[in-house]
């Protein structure tokens, strides 16, 4: 089975940095590339194919919910999990609908993300 690739978009240069390290060094995922806005991501993402988008829903410009459905219809479009602080079951349901595979609280970040990523690994080990 290839490695995970994985797109971050969070305008917050730390959460990017320290959630880069925690994909790559206890995810064992390749970050493909990251971007602190919406415009930038829709950019870098065709070129980079990642399998999967962790997306930031409050973003400067664009929300993270309304970017959803502008990456679900990029050509072989990656899942998208929504990663907030806002970890409410109204903005869990509000994820869902707009179109997220998923649904990470930030404050729970590296207890909430692995089995999202080992189980969006084994839906790709079975085609899909």
């Amino acid at each position: 089975m290839s490695q995970l690739k994985v797109f971050l978009i969070d305008d917050n240069t730390l959460f990017l940095v320290a959630a880069s390290r925690f994909l790559i060094d206890f995810c064992k995922v390749k970050v493909v590339g990251v971007a602190q806005s919406v415009a930038e991501a829709l950019q870098k993402i065709p070129e980079a194919a990642p399998d999967l988008v962790l997306l930031d829903q409050t973003m400067p410009g664009t929300s993270g919910l309304d970017a959803v459905s502008t990456i679900k219809k990029l050509p072989e479009h990656p899942a998208v999990i929504l990663v907030t602080l806002n970890a409410d079951s109204a903005t869990r349901e509000e994820a869902l609908r707009a179109g997220c595979d998923g649904f990470v609280s930030k404050i729970d970040f590296t207890a909430e993300l692995p089995p999202l990523l080992e189980a969006h690994a084994r839906r790709m080990g079975d085609g899909g």
